[in-house]
């Protein structure tokens, strides 16, 4: 009788202490579902500026590759030359291109790599593509352009704005620049 009576004094404990689970967890919810769609949305964060880093440097290196001439030193002050086989107008696009999809050819482009970022122009994004002209008088550039005076640099950058999903529940203009630019000697053809 004695084991009978146990069973019954459980069973009642259980009966009086189901509904604590119940609130405990109706507390924490809000937040666990917060960090939950937190860590989706820096996930998706960090992938796309991984993404548009690799990308930019891709399209930066893909540029160095291109003649380019310095008639003086300064921010913007080269040009880039046609070569063998790309004019430089052609090798530009191919280079943007090569950012927002990842794959260099212009007549029939790839899908975009970022659903917001599309080629062949994006009017929330901006590309600034450039050739730098560095003094080299002092010869602290050596091997190929050992006593150049100028010093051609291609710059590339990218601004490109990141939109959370859920961002709007938090605040009206929930979004983010990624700006990210690279800056690489031209070696030529």
């Amino acid at each position: 009788m004695r084991q009978g009576h146990h069973q019954t004094g459980i069973a009642a404990f259980l009966r009086r202490t189901g509904g604590n689970a119940g609130v405990e967890f109706a507390l924490i919810l809000p937040l666990l579902t917060l960090l939950c769609f937190g860590a989706i949305e820096l996930g998706r964060a960090l992938h796309d500026y991984h993404v548009v880093n690799e990308t930019v440097r891709d399209a930066a290196r893909l540029l160095s590759r291109t003649p380019a001439n310095c008639p003086s030193a300064g921010q913007g002050a080269g040009t880039f030359q046609d070569g063998s086989v790309y004019t430089a107008a052609q090798q530009v696009q191919r280079a943007q291109a090569l950012a927002m999809t990842g794959n260099t050819n212009t007549a029939t482009p790839a899908p975009d790599l970022l659903g917001y970022w599309n080629y062949p122009g994006d009017a929330a994004s901006t590309i600034v593509i450039r050739v730098d002209c560095i003094d080299n008088t002092a010869g602290g550039f050596q091997g190929l352009y050992n006593g150049t005076t100028y010093v051609p640099h291609v710059f590339f950058q990218a601004n490109v704005p990141f939109t959370f999903l859920l961002g709007e529940l938090v605040t009206p203009n929930a979004t983010i620049d990624f700006n990210i630019a690279h800056n690489v000697v031209v070696t030529g053809n």
